[in-house]
């Protein structure tokens, strides 16, 4: 049971540090001026937000497995 809290503190983490790396892409989209970085940074956002969206569907997972315990009255 710990090991779902552990995965999904895990997974917030993860989650925070591609959100940062997608806001200093979008910057780098917004102020370069050379078309190569642009579409550079254009898909690097788009490659970080598919990783966001898969960890948010891990999270939701590992959250529906944790509510499946608690219903069946698994002790945490």
């Amino acid at each position: 049971m710990k090991n779902y809290f552990k995965e999904i503190k895990k997974l917030e983490k993860d989650q925070e540090r591609l959100s940062k790396e997608y806001s200093e892409s979008e910057r780098i989209f917004y102020t370069v001026d050379d078309p190569k970085l642009k579409e550079e940074a254009r898909l690097n956002m788009i490659d970080i937000q598919s990783k966001i969206d898969d960890l948010k569907f891990e999270e939701d997972q590992a959250n529906e497995c944790l509510m499946n315990m608690v219903n069946q009255g698994i002790m945490i």
